[in-house]
């Protein structure tokens, strides 16, 4: 499986540490690993996009917008920031949930302005009224409830 939006060094970059991507101090993940994260994130994006737009599956590293790669790229941070976490068993850092709500916020807007955003290679879903996305992106959220 390979990286399907961004690479390792854009996320990298949100995880402030150079090299390979670490997940603490010491510990390092397969890259293998790492594409996962990566692909879960792209689809956890499309998952709210498609409600605008068809054609996100012919999207890759060649042709995914930037502001969609850093998307990716945050997302996948944040779920290995959650790695790091859980292998720690401590509190979820704040940037953790904080990259994740701005990935799913950003894209949240775009959906709902999707008549003046673009995405290149893909298009625009037809017929849709500003209360069928609104519906539609609603469906598609995620309120992480608070722990027991």
């Amino acid at each position: 499986m390979a990286y399907k939006w961004t690479d390792q060094k854009t996320i990298q970059a949100y995880l402030e540490s150079a090299g390979n991507i670490e997940i603490g101090e010491r510990e390092e993940i397969t890259p293998r690993t790492a594409e996962n994260f990566e692909n879960d994130a792209v689809f956890e994006i499309t998952t709210v996009l498609s409600a605008a737009w068809e054609g996100l599956e012919n999207l890759n590293t060649e042709n995914t917008p930037d502001d969609l790669k850093r998307m990716a790229a945050k997302l996948a941070a944040s779920r290995l920031g959650l790695l790091r976490v859980s292998a720690g068993l401590g509190d979820s850092p704040k940037w953790v949930e904080a990259y994740r709500s701005e990935v799913i916020a950003q894209a949240m807007r775009m959906v709902i302005n999707y008549e003046t955003v673009e995405i290149p290679g893909t298009t625009r879903r037809e017929g849709l009224t500003v209360s069928q996305l609104l519906l539609k992106v609603k469906q598609r959220e995620f309120v992480p409830q608070p722990p027991a």
